[in-house]
C-alpha cells in the first residue's frame, strides 16, 4: 500500500541559503530510490518564510523504510540539526 509522508521544517531564518542546498542534495538522492514515486521540497508562501515542506510519496512501507535508514537521510539531518528553528513535524499517511 503506498505510503504518504509530509514534514514540515521551520529553519532558523539566517540558515535558509544553507538548508535548502543540504535539501537539494536530499531531494536529488532520494528521487533515485527505486521504491520514491515523488519527493518534493516546497516553502510555504503564505506562512513563516522559513518554513519548508516536504511532500514524499512512496510504493509501500519497505520503501519508505529504505528510504528512513537511508545514509543520505541520516547525513541530511546531520547536517541540518543545527538550522532547525524548531522541531520537525512528520505525518505519515
Amino acid at each position: 500500500m503506498k505510503k504518504t509522508v509530509i514534514a514540515r521544517l521551520t529553519i532558523k531564518k539566517e540558515a535558509v541559503d544553507a538548508f535548502t542546498q543540504f535539501a537539494k542534495k536530499m531531494v536529488d538522492e532520494t528521487r533515485k530510490e527505486a521504491g520514491c514515486i515523488t519527493y518534493c521540497l516546497y516553502k510555504n508562501c503564505f506562512g513563516q518564510d522559513s518554513e519548508f515542506i516536504f511532500y514524499e510519496e512512496y510504493k509501500d512501507q519497505a520503501s519508505l523504510d529504505y528510504h528512513n535508514n537511508s545514509e543520505h537521510l541520516k547525513q541530511f539531518f546531520t547536517n541540518i540539526t543545527s538550522l532547525l528553528a524548531g522541531k520537525p513535524i512528520v505525518e505519515v499517511f
